[in-house]
């Protein structure tokens, strides 16, 4: 196994929104991760065979929750059991986040997805910290449960 916490990490996204993932995989990318991006959590998965990633960002899939299918399956696999996964929910529904993080979801982001909190957990997380940086964020962890805080307005939220 990689060292996470190298220069480079390899992420794999999975994001329906064409602008959405455009935005979120360029401004990973300027904060100097190697990402791998995909139109939805099943490509993604069939991405897997192959992959090595050391941090996965997915969407929860609204109309489907295809990624929370995908996440069940990232999540039977040993290989990947070390590898951070956090969700990409467009609402805020407790119910949608006790699944994904009954589901093995190491944290899920609603929208507005904010630069900030998704900088700042990805590189806890990676660093194998469980808890986030700053408690009172957007970004649910699995080791939180707990509402979502207000939402980021302003030039930080993606």
């Amino acid at each position: 196994m990689r060292d996470r916490r190298s220069a480079i990490a390899n992420v794999m996204l999975a994001e329906e929104n064409s602008e959405i993932r455009t935005i979120i995989s360029e401004f990973l990318k300027n904060q100097g991760y190697s990402v791998k991006d995909f139109h939805s959590a099943d490509d993604l998965e069939s991405a897997l065979p192959a992959a090595n990633p050391d941090f996965i960002l997915m969407n929860v899939g609204e109309r489907d929750m295809s990624g929370v299918k995908v996440l069940r399956h990232i999540r039977t696999m040993t290989r990947f059991d070390h590898v951070p996964v956090v969700m990409l929910s467009g609402e805020q529904d407790p119910e949608v986040t006790s699944e994904c993080v009954h589901q093995g979801a190491d944290g899920v982001l609603t929208w507005p997805y904010s630069a900030e909190v998704l900088s700042e957990n990805m590189k806890a997380l990676l660093s194998g910290q469980s808890t986030p940086l700053n408690p009172d964020t957007d970004l649910i962890l699995r080791s939180q449960m707990a509402p979502p805080g207000p939402m980021p307005d302003g030039p930080s939220a993606l």
